[in-house]
């Protein structure tokens, strides 16, 4: 049976019934995991039908049997785990074995588990693994958890869940009734799900909310794995929109996902467009971080001017990052001097972001006297507001060159 989107009224009232969830079992002896079956972990629906949601078509529910009694020791051995990653990790496997057979259980194990990160990874897979029997029920528990970040997270493990059956009907669920961070989660989750079997009919959806951030949100996830499959057809398509603040931000999605596996196809296909000068500066520095002389050499020949600049410039910057020497014997090789003093700033703000004494003694070696005193007072500036201390040994060191600077900075 093709599953249908759920009605409205019954997903909130799942939201508003978390006291009932939480107050039945408030008087029960305190013990991590029943060792008979939880009366809410026998049949599926039952969790959205205890909650309020009511008797509810359930096309995806399977059934769901007993906690397995060793998991509530399993439970404290990993979180007793002191690295962050293999606790987490642990405690995700522990919460996808809840989903499948006792979810109930899980959730009420939640309020045992301190940690904010070790919680989150514990419900999310938890509640993915739900989700994938019966959404109903497992979209009714995200409704119990406090408001933050745990339950926009939730919601977003369900949906996108939901999303790999019916990703219409989890997107659209999702955009109806969820608010705030819960639902540009979960909407954004639900799109990147539905991009993988229909980039374009994700896309399409996305257009019908761009008037939220949740459209905006939800068209970069889709153009991001559109960029990996077919990316002129996906770049191609965004250009097509007419102009705004979506077409731009679904535009520089798709080319910065594509300028990272292949950035002359991207760098050839942005110098095209109308808006180039930003494109390419997107392609610059993608391509920069892994090819910077190539990326160097291709920003250099383009033929609109502030194109040129603006990828030339980004590419002095990645490339100061990884190799500020390279970087800076290439802006000073640059003919046109204009250009040249240019991206020697660029170069010589990005190195001395990390050691403004190594950038600094560079400067010195610069030819161009005033490029050289406009360099060095700008970095001084900057250098004695966060390290007045080291600026000062700096220039003691250098007292012809502190010469040029203030006179009070002597």
């Amino acid at each position: 049976m093709k599953p249908s989107l759920l009605p409205t009224a019954l997903f909130l009232a799942a939201a508003c019934s978390a006291s009932f969830w939480l107050g039945s079992h408030s008087a029960a002896p305190k013990r991590q995991v029943p060792l008979s079956p939880h009366p809410l972990a026998t049949a599926p629906g039952a969790y959205a039908t205890a909650v309020g949601i009511g008797p509810v078509e359930r096309p995806f529910a399977a059934p769901i049997g007993p906690a397995h009694p060793t998991r509530s020791a399993r439970l404290g051995t990993a979180l007793e785990e002191l690295d962050n990653a293999t606790r987490q990790q642990s405690l995700a496997t522990l919460g996808a074995e809840f989903g499948q057979s006792a979810p109930a259980e899980g959730i009420a194990l939640l309020k045992s588990i301190t940690g904010l990160g070790d919680r989150q990874a514990f419900a999310e897979a938890l509640l993915r693994e739900w989700a994938k029997s019966s959404p109903p029920d497992a979209l009714a528990a995200c409704g119990t958890l406090g408001t933050g970040e745990l339950r926009a997270s939730g919601y977003a493990a369900a949906v996108g869940a939901w999303a790999a059956r019916a990703p219409k009907d989890a997107a659209d669920w999702a955009a109806s009734q969820l608010i705030g961070s819960s639902r540009q989660m979960a909407v954004t989750r639900a799109a990147e799900v539905w991009a993988r079997v229909d980039p374009k009919a994700a896309a399409e959806w996305s257009i019908h909310h761009r008037s939220l951030t949740t459209g905006s949100a939800a068209i970069q996830a889709v153009m991001a794995y559109w960029a990996s499959t077919d990316p002129k057809t996906g770049a191609d398509w965004a250009a097509s929109l007419p102009p705004g603040e979506f077409r731009t931000g679904a535009v520089q999605a798709v080319v910065v996902e594509w300028a990272d596996q292949f950035p002359s196809e991207a760098a050839t296909w942005a110098a095209g467009q109308a808006d180039a000068a930003p494109l390419t500066g997107l392609v610059a520095d993608a391509w920069a971080k892994s090819e910077p002389q190539a990326a160097a050499q291709w920003a250099l020949s383009l033929a609109d001017p502030a194109s040129r600049q603006e990828a030339a410039g980004l590419v002095a910057s990645s490339w100061a990052a990884a190799d500020p020497e390279e970087a800076l014997r290439w802006a000073q090789s640059v003919p046109d001097s204009e250009l040249s003093s240019a991206l020697q700033t660029s170069a010589i703000q990005t190195w001395a972001g990390d050691d403004p004494a190594a950038a600094a003694n560079a400067i010195l070696s610069i030819r161009d006297a005033k490029t050289q005193q406009d360099l060095l007072r700008q970095l001084h500036d900057q250098w004695s507001s966060t390290d007045p201390d080291a600026a000062a040994r700096w220039r003691q060191a250098h007292r012809r060159a502190a010469a040029t600077l203030a006179p009070d900075a002597e």
